[in-house]
């Protein structure tokens, strides 16, 4: 439909003007690894509805920073949708306690953590 916009191969540059004009970020995948779009989205502070993957788990708490449902149930994430959709107040409390809790996502704590497992293993 002409009210879509469709972005492909989207340089590292330009995703934060993207993700900064959206206000929820949707993803439907049945399996992602560690959801970095995901976790992008929510730094630019966006309210994220996605279905529950692993990956999606490391920062995404249902009812909480996101809205989440099982991957193979449709209309759930359907109704995640809407509900925000729908409650601008809703909306707003995911991204605000999203944009709370990502503050403990950034690369070098990440990067920290990631050699200390592999120092341990």
């Amino acid at each position: 439909p002409n009210w879509v916009e469709y972005y492909r191969n989207v340089s590292q540059n330009e995703l934060p003007s993207i993700y900064n004009q959206c206000s929820i970020y949707f993803c439907g995948s049945y399996y992602e690894g560690f959801g970095l779009t995901g976790l992008e989205s929510l730094i630019c502070g966006c309210a994220l509805v996605s279905t529950d993957t692993k990956g999606v788990r490391e920062y995404a708490k249902n009812g909480y920073n996101a809205l989440l449902s099982n991957p193979n149930d449709d209309n759930q994430l359907y109704l995640n949708l809407k509900k925000l959709l729908l409650d601008t107040n809703l909306k707003n409390k995911i991204a605000n306690n999203a944009s709370k809790e990502i503050k403990g996502h950034d690369k070098y704590k990440q990067m920290e953590r990631f050699f200390t497992i592999i120092k341990e293993g």
